[in-house]
């Protein structure tokens, strides 16, 4: 009998307790199984497990926050959003993160509004955007770093200050244009320049995506006045308008090429040291980054151009217009330095953008090329690291070596190649790859005591018909495993067999 063909309710049973027992990696592989199976039973099944809340996108492939905007993230942001709105519309428990706040949110802006084509869950959906959006993480972050209540340590209490609900909704007012609601919340004495580690300030929403009416609102409160705003400057780069970027940031007359850009020096404890470059990197608007460009102007910071970094940036996120652009602005393709920068290439194979990395490697990128002598991350490796098949498979093609690289790179251990990530990720097609290209597995006895204590089976059995086994002593292949779900029995284990051993 086909596990399909069993009745809804029993195979929703099945999936919710796999992927309880399984984890998370290997939960996310079912929704390869068919079209039907994804969209009607494995997100049920999954949410359901609740594995998401633990689950953070600071993982080995994925360092930052979830950007939902001026991006290709291949449905990352979509999967998140879609886990926050089942939260926030079926968490009952207020201490558990901040889903009912957000509801209880949400609920407010209907009331409000007083609109009948708005319902709770429509309005949800939109906070739930804007909430991914302000540099959460993962619904992990509501879960587990929102819990103001329990925090003691007074550190943690000023990181995480407790919720103001009529902040959160002076930010809601202007995502939804309500500008009497605004008026009011104003007139409390709310700071527009202000949030609560919810959704963005309210002077960010309305830069980005706000009407005139509620432009000139925020932007006319007195703590708006002439400082320096990071957050409408930020706004108005995602938003694309350059004359909304005029308005809020407003470049002097005469621009002397320096530091000097009207509001004093700039150095790199003033906002726009961090700000600028931010907006740089999120917009796509050739213009804006001129402009932001030419408002200021930083040198190089211990060898590394701001330019560069700006298009291992934009490369990441998958912005061909943009990387097409700081490429036309002569932006070497490849370029060393001395901090601990992926170049644009390694960048773009971790992130998986196919059509990123077949234009670097049109304009003569070095599929070798590392961007700092330390880092070792080659782009191969961050590609087959991160599962990216088809890119592994164009970097080959391009003369991409298989051997091992000396140093390390974020997630990797000294001297995993493509083929030992290729085996830890479980990844069959992708190991007969580099094995026809003539690839080798090499301290096989490391890489098969890996694989048996994270129970990869069916990859074990690869690697002793190549001739390796296992050895219960051995810890095995040194990767940063505090990253990896599976960290939590295998370094036990192997300690516990050492024990068992020496007594």
């Amino acid at each position: 009998m086909e596990i399909l063909s069993l009745p809804g309710e029993i195979l929703h049973l099945i999936l919710v307790q796999a992927a309880l027992s399984r984890g998370l990696k290997r939960t996310l592989r079912l929704r390869l199984v068919c079209k039907t199976f994804d969209k009607a039973v494995y997100y049920p099944a999954l949410f359901e497990s609740r594995l998401l809340d633990h689950e953070h996108l600071r993982r080995r492939h994925c360092r930052g926050p979830v950007y939902t905007c001026n991006t290709n993230d291949h449905g990352v942001a979509k999967l998140w959003h879609d886990y926050l709105v089942y939260r926030a519309m079926g968490e009952r428990d207020p201490h558990v993160g901040r889903f009912v706040e957000i509801r209880q949110l949400a609920q407010t802006i209907v009331d409000e509004a007083q609109r009948l084509e708005w319902d709770l869950r429509h309005v949800v959906d939109t906070l739930c955007w804007s909430a991914l959006e302000s540099g959460v993480k993962a619904p992990g972050d509501l879960y587990e770093n929102w819990k103001r209540e329990e925090a003691t340590d007074l550190d943690k209490i000023q990181a995480f200050p407790r919720p103001e609900p009529r902040l959160s909704l002076l930010a809601a007012a202007a995502l939804f244009d309500m500008v009497p609601l605004a008026t009011v919340l104003l007139e409390e004495g709310h700071d527009p320049q202000h949030h609560n580690n919810l959704l963005p300030p309210a002077i960010q929403i309305a830069a980005q995506s706000g009407t005139d009416d509620m432009r000139r609102l925020l932007f006319s409160h007195p703590s708006c006045g002439s400082d320096f705003n990071p957050y409408s400057v930020y706004g108005a780069a995602v938003r694309g308008d350059i004359e909304i970027m005029k308005a809020v940031f407003p470049a002097p007359s005469e621009y002397d090429g320096g530091y000097n850009n009207g509001y004093g020096l700039i150095d790199w404890r003033h906002d726009a040291s961090k700000a600028i470059p931010k907006a740089r990197r999120v917009t796509l608007n050739p213009e804006i980054y001129e402009y932001l460009s030419n408002a200021w102007a930083p040198g190089p910071r211990s060898g590394r151009t701001p330019w560069y970094a700006d298009l291992v940036s934009h490369a990441g996120r998958g912005n061909v217009g943009m990387v097409k652009y700081l490429l036309g602005r002569s932006v070497p393709v490849d370029e060393k330095n001395s901090e601990e920068l992926e170049s644009a290439l390694e960048r773009t194979c971790r992130c998986g953008q196919d059509d990123v990395v077949d234009l670097l490697l049109e304009r003569g990128a070095d599929p070798d090329f590392t961007g700092h002598a330390l880092w070792g991350a080659v782009p191969i490796r961050m590609a087959a690291s991160a599962g990216h098949m088809l890119i592994v498979r164009k970097l080959i093609d391009h003369g991409a070596k298989l051997v091992a690289h000396s140093g390390a790179g974020p997630g990797c251990g000294l001297g995993i190649d493509a083929m030992h990530w290729a085996f830890l990720l479980e990844h069959q097609e992708m190991i007969t790859l580099l094995l026809e290209r003539g690839a080798t597995i090499r301290v096989g006895v490391s890489l098969a005591t890996t694989l048996s204590h994270l129970g990869y089976e069916s990859m074990l059995d690869i690697v002793r018909q190549q001739g390796f086994e296992a050895e219960p002593i051995t810890y095995g292949l040194p990767i940063r495993w505090t990253e990896w779900p599976e960290n939590k029995s295998l370094k036990a284990e192997w300690f516990r067999r050492k024990r068992e051993e020496v007594m």
